[in-house]
């Protein structure tokens, strides 16, 4: 999977998200297990089947969900400056977010 594709399936399926404990996590949730495994082959990372769902009425399974995801800092850095020059404007942005937080938290833990 090439680094230009990766990034369109970032911008379908992705998120990159400020977390309640302060830090980051960007991942990506399909249930299209090739895809996730390629993205996640392609930045390096891992990927796993998530736990099962099941419809709240009727009981009936829903496909099983495959999710790539990073939690550490300079691993989602490095992935989002990889990504970063193909993303739409609306991501860009949102990778922006996370880089000032990035560069601000690097340089109060670099003094």
């Amino acid at each position: 999977m090439s680094i230009e594709f990766a990034a369109g399936v970032f911008e379908g399926e992705g998120t990159l998200c400020h977390k309640k404990d302060g830090y980051w996590e960007l991942k990506v949730d399909m249930t299209d297990q090739d895809v996730v495994e390629g993205f996640a082959n392609c930045l390096g990372i891992s990927s796993q089947l998530t736990y099962q769902r099941y419809h709240p009425k009727t009981g009936d399974p829903y496909k099983r969900q495959w999710r790539a995801r990073v939690q550490k800092t300079d691993k989602i850095f490095e992935v989002v400056c990889r990504l970063y020059p193909y993303l739409g404007e609306r991501r860009k942005l949102k990778c922006q977010k996370f880089f000032e937080w990035y560069l601000e938290k690097k340089g109060e833990t670099t003094n």
